[in-house]
């Protein structure tokens, strides 16, 4: 930094030494020995030195001045300080500012060189006087050009890394391995959540301890690199964990959701294949012929056919020997075979009637054909086996009678046509000339020798023609299956030349396989409604995931709207606010528990009902089933006896009932239910000793049944629907669901007068509880029981531990079963009840109970959960001594439920693990 200078020609002559000396002498007498020093160091110091006076006029500058600038010391000299600094630099003025107020500045102001270069340099400079009181400047400056350089080329470096890393396909994160801490990311882990300065677990995946399948603590314990596959938040990532430091870690995972599906897909794909292609009735091979004829893949009945085995045809050419056991013959029908593969003519890789002899045994005949696949590179090598027809051929031409008799016997239809072709050689009908009497049982022609078959019966058909008209002239044989539409049979048909060409005589071998044709499109028929009902069970999964989540919420939603109703007065404006969320909640609980009637993840409990109440409950919703063309009028019977069931599978019955009559309605029409008490004789009911019955009615004026049809109704997947619009699944089901409740039904329906269903429960002892209204909370108040709380919905587990303490009772709580075995281990206290969801994460509720009553062997358990599995029942019913709580529940519920399971004798200890 320098001040202006004075460009006086006098002065720019003297040498900066003459023009110090003028500034007049040292009054202190300073030894020669300090201008020395001083004098070597301003000569050798390595960064650029200036004296200067206040105008800016430069009176001294060093010779590392002069190599930063490119300048002489007289030149720099001359220019002064605007001659050499940047004017253009913002930061100029500011400095020399702060210099002047302050006597001096340190900062960076930037230089320019003799090349116009422009120079970045750290300066330090301080005001003085000198000792004849004339103020000047020292200033000393750095050049910081090397530094900015390595500066921005570390800058650009980490941008660059930045860059590689965001472009990386996966979620990668730097982290403290201590605390899970992000440092660093990448683009794809900040659309994942993630936040640098917050842990991975709690940003990426929502959690408030570290993931459970992390394998961070691995990498420090045996300090080598992990990898686990793993299948969390939905997704399937394929993750690493890897040391950097001694305090930092990368962890890295790929989403490979999307792979790992096509992967599955494909396993799936190639196992239909497999599975079709073993059960041909052929032998079918995959296999390669140049240089050597090499097995890719080969079902059973291809070495079956060969008479050999899968293992001996696997090494490369092994076919020749393992197939073919005479020397002469192997290489004959090697050389024959591999000439006719190299022409790649299609009519020439087909051999007919090769012999299989094995020693000692009696010989085989095949028929084999070659079809060129990926670009000749394969072959699709298919055999079957002509044994059967090569004997009949070899017997035929042992004598007439010998053919005659085995002709006449044949369960098989033969005939000989003649092939008769029109003036453009197009074969237009065929002459019957010989056919056993085989023929005329399998296609229902008498007296057809000698006569045309277009006089036999109607034209129509001319592809018969066409197929018997293509072998006369090229002599392939051919075997195929094929439906004549005139006599209403399906044949299989095996036909082949058996004269000259010219004369156009063709042999024919047919089988009416009319029967198979009909069982196997009942299979297809029966495949199709089994795919149909998996996808309904898929569909019942994901209604019962979505309304065991939903169950949870709406747990929370009734047990704090209930807590907030507890604490404010009936009058407050915002009581009934809370009822109207309070009403709510309860109506989507009976939506979501329907769901789980329909997904079957329900436990079944029979309760004693009122079919009356429970039938009118329903009314709501099958009116919305049906539609609002369909009218549905009840008449209840008064008095009904109660029944057992459990309510959800009656709901099960009236919604598949109303859906089979609105299908069978179509557009406008009545269904009418109605209940009764009915007698019913022992011998008709089969229900033991019961004989009196609570009576269920559902009629419908649709379209009715026959007979031959009501046979058949309760049977599965019988539906009389068009193709994808049932299962046959519903009666069915309500069949069962009756029966497992002992009772039956009866069937009343003709066509065009509408069905009626008559079910019949057994009549039941005791009462229904009808009333609705609250029971007092303080009839299950708890006496300061200790009871343990395990549930991984926190909001369910703040709820619970409210409502209970609030009752009185001591309240542990745990968000898994290990931090719940943890606390149980250090509670000296005991533990007189376990509620705890049925299904989490680390292990299920069932399991948690069980190794707790170890330490608590009086510990009694209540189950709770949106919907549940045999791990607390069998087949969907609760096992007996096992206390269970559906959510969502209210606050009574659970403190009856409670209070209930506290004062009944636990039966846990004699259920089998």
């Amino acid at each position: 930094m320098t001040d202006k200078p004075t460009r006086d020609p006098e002065q720019l002559k003297d040498g900066p030494a003459e023009r110090e000396r003028s500034a007049g002498d040292d009054p202190q007498g300073a030894s020669a020995s300090c201008e020395n020093a001083f004098a070597a160091f301003f000569a050798t110091s390595l960064d650029a030195l200036f004296i200067t006076c206040p105008d800016g006029r430069i009176l001294r500058a060093n010779p590392a001045a002069c190599r930063m600038l490119g300048y002489s010391e007289e030149e720099i000299i001359k220019l002064g300080r605007d001659g050499i600094l940047d004017v253009n630099d913002e930061r100029l003025a500011q400095a020399l500012e702060e210099r002047r107020q302050k006597g001096s500045y340190r900062g960076e102001i930037n230089y320019v060189n003799k090349s116009g270069r422009i120079i970045p340099t750290e300066v330090t400079s301080i005001i003085f006087k000198t000792a004849d009181g004339e103020e000047r400047s020292s200033i000393i400056v750095r050049d910081l050009t090397e530094k900015k350089q390595k500066e921005h080329q570390v800058q650009e470096q980490r941008r660059l890394n930045q860059t590689l890393i965001d472009a990386l396909p996966c979620v990668a994160l730097l982290l403290r391995p201590a605390t899970r801490e992000i440092v660093a990311m990448n683009q794809a882990a900040k659309r994942a959540g993630c936040e640098i300065g917050k842990t991975c677990f709690a940003t990426w995946a929502g959690f408030t301890s570290p993931c459970p399948w992390c394998l961070a603590p691995n990498v420090w314990a045996t300090g080598e690199p992990q990898h686990h596959e793993i299948e969390g938040l939905g997704v399937i990532w394929d993750a690493y964990w890897l040391k950097v430091s001694d305090d930092l870690y990368i962890h890295y995972a790929f989403d490979v959701t999307e792979h790992k599906k096509h992967e599955k897909a494909l396993r799936d794909h190639e196992q239909f294949t497999k599975t079709v292609m073993d059960h041909l009735p052929i032998g079918l091979a995959v296999n390669s012929v140049d240089p050597a004829v090499t097995m890719i893949y080969m079902n059973d009945n291809f070495a079956r056919f060969y008479r050999t085995t899968k293992e001996a045809l696997r090494d490369p050419d092994s076919f020749w020997e393992a197939v073919y056991e005479d020397p002469d013959f192997r290489r004959e029908i090697k050389e024959r075979v591999l000439e006719d593969c190299a022409s790649g003519d299609p009519r020439r890789m087909i051999w007919e009637d090769i012999p299989i002899t094995r020693k000692g045994r009696q010989t085989h005949y095949i028929c084999a054909q070659n079809t060129p696949v990926l670009n000749n590179s394969m072959m699709l090598s298919t055999v079957w086996d002509v044994t059967e027809r090569m004997r009949i051929q070899i017997e035929l031409k042992k004598s007439e009678e010998q053919y005659r008799t085995l002709f006449e016997s044949m369960d098989e239809g033969f005939c000989v046509i003649q092939v008769v072709f029109d003036e453009t050689g197009t074969a237009e009908d065929y002459l019957l000339l010989e056919t056993n009497p085989a023929f005329s049982k399998h296609t229902g022609l008498v007296d057809v020798r000698g006569k045309l078959m277009n006089d036999l019966i109607a034209p129509g058909d001319d592809s018969w023609s066409e197929t018997f008209g293509r072998i006369a002239r090229t002599g392939v044989p051919e075997r195929f299956e094929k439906q004549s539409e005139i006599l209403n049979r399906w044949f299989e048909v095996y036909a082949f030349r058996i004269s000259k060409p010219r004369e156009h005589k063709v042999a024919i071998l047919l089988q009416d396989i009319s029967e198979r044709k009909r069982a196997e499109a009942d299979r297809e028929r029966l495949q199709a409604q089994l795919i149909q009902a998996q996808k309904l069970e898929s569909v019942g999964r994901l209604a019962g995931g979505v309304a065991h989540d939903f169950n949870n919420m709406l747990s929370v939603i009734i047990g704090f709207t209930e807590l907030a109703q507890s604490r404010i007065k009936q009058s407050d404006p915002v009581y009934s606010d809370l009822q109207e969320i309070f009403t709510a909640a309860k109506r989507s609980a009976s939506i979501t528990e329907q769901l789980l009637a329909f997904a079957r993840k329900q436990i079944v409990t029979p309760k004693l009902l009122d079919l009356n109440e429970a039938t009118e409950a329903t009314l709501k919703m099958l009116r919305r089933l049906i539609g609002e063309n369909i009218s549905l009028e009840y008449h209840p019977r008064a008095g009904l006896a109660p029944i057992l069931i459990d309510p959800s599978q009656l709901n099960q019955i009236l919604t598949n009932l109303s859906v089979n009559a609105r299908d069978a309605i179509g557009d406008v029409g009545k269904i009418t239910i109605e209940t009764a008490m009915a007698t019913v004789p022992h011998r008709d009911a089969g229900t033991g000793e019961a004989s009196e019955f609570v009576m269920l009615s559902f009629s419908d004026n649709g379209c009715g049944m026959d007979q031959e049809t009501m046979k058949n109704i309760f049977e599965p997947f019988f539906s009389t629907k068009d193709s994808g619009k049932g299962t046959g699944l519903g009666l069915s089901t309500i069949y069962g669901i009756v029966d497992q409740n002992g009772g039956f039904i009866e069937v009343f329906s003709e066509p065009g007068l509408g069905t009626t269903f008559k079910i019949y429960f057994p009549k039941q002892a005791g009462r229904t509880d009808n009333s609705h209204a609250p029971e007092k909370e303080g009839r299950f108040a708890g006496n300061g029981e200790t009871v343990l709380v395990v549930e991984d919905e926190i909001a369910i587990l703040r709820l619970s531990r409210t409502i209970l303490e609030k009752a009185g009772y001591h309240v542990l709580i745990a968000s898994s079963p290990e931090e719940a075995l943890r606390l149980a281990e250090h509670q000296e206290k005991t533990i007189h009840l376990l509620v705890t969801d049925v299904i989490m994460p680390e292990m299920n509720g069932r399991d948690l109970a069980l190794q707790l009553m170890q330490q608590f062997p009086r510990l009694r358990s209540l189950y709770m959960s949106g919907y549940t599995a045999d791990l607390i029942g069998h087949h969907g019913v609760l096992t007996d001594g096992v206390h269970f709580i559906q959510k969502p529940f209210s606050r009574s519920d659970l403190l009856k439920k409670v209070r209930e399971v506290l004062d009944t004798v636990s039966l846990e200890n004699s259920i089998a693990p």
